[in-house]
């Protein structure tokens, strides 16, 4: 299979009235609204699309500064920036309620709108969420992203497809996961001027005092009124269990699904299982 077959009934197309927001999108049921990971691109959900569709109306969107969608200039404020652009494509496409999910930092956008306007959102998604104030990371994680901010600085500032993978196998349990489809998206977008720049400014943001500014706290978390689904997986770098155990214990109203074997990508090492756990904890809101 590669991506193209896997979207195979999907469209891609550009929402949104403040950000023109590249979204890939299948499927005629209840919305939900996926973002991926920091560094990534809708083709993050490329294996979960159609077979969601089944049950919702899917929408996997490029954060701001990735992929195809816009990249604003970055402020102190700058992170909010990815708050508005969810509500932006919400309300661009009259959806009053949704279940609203992201992965690693990408669910920092989902979390927010979970925080300030629980109305609009009929569930959380977290799947190894980042842009949190966790306890302290063990020594061996923080090796772990210490190798992938290295990989990621490297393959911006000499594009090519050999560091591309190794940034990409980083975040599997099997480095064998990662195709030659893959990162040649990847590297297409890294390879292009605007691309490159944007994903430059994403990680200059991120690595700023600015880019963590809006952390969300445990009180934030403990005062979460959403019906939220943690993924984890067991298996990866980044994926450190002792941060899901925290979470179980702060999130209220949670439901908790631990994906094995699997690095920080479960959606793509074990689509099936992750996509099962969505469609099931759907199913199971009032």
């Amino acid at each position: 299979m590669t991506i193209w077959t896997d979207l195979m009934g999907a469209q891609v197309r550009y929402v949104g009235r403040r950000y023109r927001t590249r979204v890939i999108e299948a499927g005629s049921g209840p919305p939900l609204v996926l973002a991926h990971g920091g560094g990534g691109h809708a083709e993050h959900y490329s294996r979960n699309v159609l077979r969601l569709a089944k049950q919702f109306h899917v929408y996997a969107y490029d954060m701001l500064w990735h992929g195809y969608s816009p990249a604003p200039e970055v402020d102190e404020d700058a992170m909010l920036r990815f708050d508005e652009q969810l509500m932006d494509l919400m309300d661009t496409e009259g959806i009053e309620r949704a279940i609203v999910g992201g992965a690693s930092s990408g669910a920092f956008a989902p979390l927010r709108m979970a925080i300030n306007n629980p109305e609009r959102v009929r569930g959380l998604v977290l799947v190894v969420p980042g842009h949190i104030r966790y306890p302290a990371r063990e020594v061996t994680e923080r090796a772990q992203y210490a190798t992938l901010h290295t990989q990621t600085h490297d393959a911006l500032a000499n594009v090519t497809e050999a560091k591309i993978r190794a940034r990409l196998e980083w975040l599997m349990a099997d480095p064998g996961s990662v195709t030659d489809e893959l990162v040649a998206v990847r590297t297409a977008i890294y390879s292009s001027e605007d691309g490159n720049a944007a994903t430059r400014a994403y990680y200059a943001l991120t690595e700023s005092e600015a880019g963590h500014r809006f952390d969300v706290t445990e009180d934030e978390l403990r005062g979460l009124t959403v019906p939220t689904l943690l993924i984890w997986s067991r298996g990866g770098n980044g994926v450190s269990p002792q941060r899901a155990e925290w979470l179980s214990q702060v999130i209220p109203n949670m439901t908790y699904c631990l994906i094995e074997p699997a690095g920080h990508w479960p959606q793509w090492e074990r689509p099936e299982q992750h996509d099962e756990a969505i469609m099931e904890f759907a199913r199971s809101i009032p």
